[in-house]
């Protein structure tokens, strides 16, 4: 296009000199009391002249404003990649746990921002991860509100203050920010299901199940389900035994998510005193079929009225889920219970043949040894051994310390919201008191 111009701007100069030096003529240029004539081939000239050197001086202005230009971005691209290369070192450190190179890291990023007079994304990024990992540190507080000025980064400064609010149990706070960026944002999944939670521990139930109709643009018909399970289950458990409400509530959160363990025994249990054992036994093991809980299947058998009968549940509990360890363990506790001692030994050889942990087995075999031969010796011989052995509990509640085999959002025991984690404990096993 530049090649194009330029062969025209020069043809039209040629087609114009040649008309001006076949048809030549003067030009008076009047200034009183000054008259100036020049001719017309010059005047042209002079006028293309000076054409031409504007032309030239704005093309090399533009040149040298994009030589600046470009001078900035590479500068500004060079400090860009310093800050990435501080950032991707500093997140290293922190996951290495080193804290006195990931400090000395903070330390260069205040510096530059303190040589630029203002924070970049990244740097502020890095100040809340290393102040997470800290949480006493000073300037927290600053960091939030710097997160919270810049658009994109904003969402962790709402995420840590609905945090740190539910770690103080202060839940009416939470809710206020969830509200908040809700306002700014009303189908952020993160705060959707956060204000289900928030709903339900403020019992607020109708809340709890508007803001889940709200997640089914983004989350599966399992998660509905199961959060619904969940809400109607707290609804009950919040309103009692007493109240009308509270065996249909159980049985709306049981045939949503038939896996939900804690309602189904609940909902047996509340049958069971209405004197509608039949009922309790369908719920029992509508939840057994699903999944073999061993609280389940003790409770299903414990309808029973003999230890034989108790024995026959086992049995039938077993061949739902005859591949299932927890069907092997159940029927070996109910035939002792049943004094069945021939049937207890062989399903305790099937359990230690399917691979299950050796102390299991020795608990089992240590009490099968106490109750059939009363060898109390044998008995705490092997026990002792399982002494050395770590008692594994899947999730704890670390407030109350109750022990859960499944994640649950609420603790059963003493209601915290969001406490249960995955732990190992150092305890040792107890040695269960035989009688002597």
């Amino acid at each position: 296009m530049r090649k194009l111009f330029w062969f025209v701007f020069v043809l039209a100069l040629f087609c114009l000199i040649y008309y001006f030096y076949m048809h030549p003529g003067v030009v008076s240029i009047s200034y009183p009391p000054y008259t100036i004539e020049i001719s017309v081939l010059a005047f042209s000239f002079l006028f293309l002249f000076t054409l031409f050197i504007t032309f030239f001086i704005t093309s090399r202005i533009q040149h040298i404003f994009q030589f600046f230009v470009r001078w900035r971005e590479r500068k500004e691209f060079s400090q860009y990649k310093k800050i990435e290369t501080l950032f991707i070192e500093g997140v290293v450190l922190l996951e290495e746990h080193k804290e006195k190179e990931a400090k000395a890291i903070l330390t260069k990023f205040e510096t530059l921002s303190e040589k630029q007079q203002s924070f970049s994304p990244l740097g502020i990024l890095y100040q809340f991860l290393y102040t997470r990992k800290h949480p006493s540190h000073p300037v927290m507080q600053n960091i939030l509100l710097r997160l919270q000025s810049d658009p994109v980064l904003k969402v962790l400064a709402y995420k840590t203050q609905i945090r740190h609010a539910v770690e103080q149990t202060n839940y009416e706070l939470a809710k206020a920010l969830c509200d908040e960026y809700l306002l700014q944002d009303a189908k952020s999944p993160w705060f959707l299901k956060v204000m289900i939670f928030l709903s339900i521990k403020l019992n607020q139930f109708k809340n709890a199940l508007h803001f889940l109709e709200e997640t089914h643009r983004f989350e599966s018909p399992d998660y509905q389900l199961y959060m619904g399970s969940i809400i109607w289950y707290q609804w009950a458990k919040r309103l009692g035994p007493q109240d009308e409400h509270y065996v249909p509530y159980l049985t709306k959160s049981h045939n949503l998510n038939l896996r939900f363990a804690a309602a189904a025994a609940r909902l047996a249990t509340a049958f069971e005193q209405q004197g509608d054992p039949k009922r309790a036994k369908r719920v029992l093991l509508e939840t057994w079929e699903k999944h073999p809980y061993f609280e389940i299947g003790e409770q299903f058998c414990s309808l029973g009225e003999t230890p034989m009968e108790q024995a026959q549940l086992a049995k039938e509990l077993f061949l739902i889920h005859p591949r299932d360890i927890m069907s092997h363990i159940l029927l070996v506790l109910f035939y002792m219970r049943a004094e069945l001692w021939g049937e207890a030994r062989k399903e305790l050889e099937k359990v230690r043949t399917k691979g299950t942990k050796p102390r299991v087995v020795k608990f089992l075999d240590a009490m099968v040894s106490h109750d059939e031969m009363g060898d109390t010796e044998q008995a705490y011989r092997i026990l002792k051994e399982l002494l050395e052995s770590r008692l594994k509990v899947k999730w704890q509640c670390k407030k109350c310390k109750h022990e859960s085999t499944t994640w649950e959002p609420f603790c059963e025991k003493c209601d915290s919201f969001d406490h249960i984690h995955y732990e190992q404990p150092e305890t040792k096993i107890k040695i269960p008191i035989f009688p002597m």
